[in-house]
């Protein structure tokens, strides 16, 4: 999985926290994510506030200037399990995303809470597709279009083992089936993760992980879909 991003968890020794930091938190508390474009003027604007004799523009913010706002902020962050973090989606013309998360949680055990296990499974099966089976040095796509995701209604079917095999896994009452969902059911859970931000879905149908969950599950993708040798 190639996918460019960074935590900005280091504080520079120069910096304290000000009130600049923390407009810029209560921004984040506002929006949730912003794209970089998003976070130029309203970060100029307040810089300006706080003095109104030099103003800023957004041309005035740059990159090593932003990521030094964000070191000390994620600094008073971390302590308290959130931090502001950024990750490029997937579009053809990747744009950066920068999001305030909660450690603690990731957007998949939120998913908990509003789909059954069968459900989940499916989400799961969506991700495999995504991350792996259509993310190779050939094809790096990192995304599953609908007739695929149609098809991951319902999963592999598990090969037939012997009584023999059966008898040293502790039996069949310890298996328990997935026996997947229905095109219909499958078509609902993909409308209701698009309308609740969790999948984006392309003009062409094509369904990829939106640029908060993408952010939010940094860690999920790191331990599920990199290989060792892979550098994000």
């Amino acid at each position: 999985m190639s996918r460019r991003e960074s935590s900005f968890v280091r504080q520079p020794e120069d910096e304290s926290y000000t009130w600049i930091h923390r407009a810029f938190l209560q921004a984040f508390q506002t929006h949730g994510i912003l794209t970089l474009d998003e976070i130029k003027p309203i970060l100029a604007n307040i810089v300006t506030a706080s003095n109104p004799n030099r103003p800023w523009t957004a041309a005035d913010i740059t990159l090593p200037f932003l990521t030094s706002t964000l070191q000390t902020i994620n600094a008073k962050l971390l302590p308290l399990d959130y931090e502001i973090r950024w990750a490029k989606d997937q579009t053809p013309k990747p744009i950066l995303h920068y999001a305030l998360v909660n450690n603690a949680s990731d957007p998949l055990t939120q998913q908990a809470t509003r789909f059954s296990p069968t459900e989940i499974a499916y989400i799961r099966r969506l991700l495999d597709f995504m991350f792996d089976t259509n993310n190779t040095p050939i094809r790096e796509v990192m995304a599953v279009s609908q007739v695929q995701a149609a098809n991951l209604a319902r999963p592999p079917r598990r090969p037939r083992q012997s009584a023999a095999t059966v008898a040293e896994e502790g039996g069949e009452d310890q298996i328990t089936p997935d026996a997947g969902l229905s095109m219909q059911e499958a078509e609902d859970i993909l409308h209701r993760l698009v309308t609740s931000s969790f999948f984006s879905k392309s003009q062409k149908g094509y369904y990829t992980l939106a640029p908060r969950s993408l952010i939010e599950l940094r860690s999920y993708l790191k331990e599920t879909y990199n290989d060792e040798d892979t550098q994000l």
